[in-house]
């Protein structure tokens, strides 16, 4: 998974900063519903979770350590 620009993603949701506030973490709401980073100091976001799951909610932890995010299977 490479960086792109910002620019280049339709669709983001801003879901939480790192608590040094140098990375962004995001949502793709549309198509893939992918979570990604997106870093302030390059303007680059960079692919965290795709899969065939649709992933949102995501959330930095308090130290900055851990991203968190829900996953939901809608094959089932």
């Amino acid at each position: 998974m490479r960086a792109r620009p910002f620019a280049a993603l339709r669709y983001l949701n801003a879901s939480g900063w790192t608590p040094d506030g140098k990375v962004l973490v995001l949502e793709e709401l549309n198509p893939t519903f992918g979570i990604y980073t997106g870093s302030i100091a390059d303007r680059k976001v960079t692919p965290l979770v795709q899969t065939r799951f649709t992933e949102g909610a995501a959330q930095v932890s308090p130290d900055g350590k851990w991203i968190v995010f829900e996953a939901e299977d809608l094959a089932i």
